[in-house]
């Protein structure tokens, strides 16, 4: 008898386990063990979208303390740097309606990033033409600004920015 209600209790909770298994997964560091602290200086603006290197430098200093990742530090003593240029911001035409009037606008920030372990001279990761867009409709339902879609395309960078500096993808 008990060996039934015991064998009613394990034998799905071992069934259960393998296919619960594959879901698992961890992240994992990738930030060198000398690399304590990263600074983020302000991204250099070469797009002609006044403000957006302010925004995109605000949100990667936030994305890296609301992760607990790195502390950010002065540029003069952090052990990394973020070294980042806004290359282009594009507001363009999404989606147009029959009478060819817009309904959809979709915003493009590009950027190049180049992270330097300062420690060690080195460059931990750099990629140019990182680009993150958000749309937004001008009619109907789900109609929103530019700035609110500008502000989820520079969350994506930040988000870009962040994972690949501490998870090196």
């Amino acid at each position: 008898m008990i060996r039934r209600r015991l064998s009613l209790i394990v034998l799905p909770l071992a069934l259960a386990l393998p296919l619960s298994l594959p879901g698992c997964y961890t992240v994992k560091n990738s930030i060198p063990d000398h690399i304590k602290s990263i600074a983020v200086p302000v991204f250099r603006n070469e797009s002609l979208q006044s403000g957006v290197e302010d925004e995109i430098t605000r949100k990667v200093i936030a994305t890296f303390q609301s992760s607990n990742a790195l502390p950010i530090a002065d540029a003069a003593t952090a052990n990394a740097l973020v070294d980042g240029v806004v290359k282009s911001y594009e507001n363009k035409v999404y989606r147009i309606d029959a009478q060819e009037q817009a309904q959809e606008y979709i915003v493009i920030i590009t950027t190049n990033v180049l992270v330097k372990d300062r420690v060690k001279n080195k460059e931990l990761w750099s990629q140019e033409g990182i680009r993150a867009t958000a749309t937004y409709a001008v009619v109907g339902p789900t109609v929103r600004t530019e700035a609110e879609a500008r502000s989820e395309a520079v969350d994506q960078l930040a988000d870009i920015i962040r994972s690949r500096t501490v998870e090196g993808w």
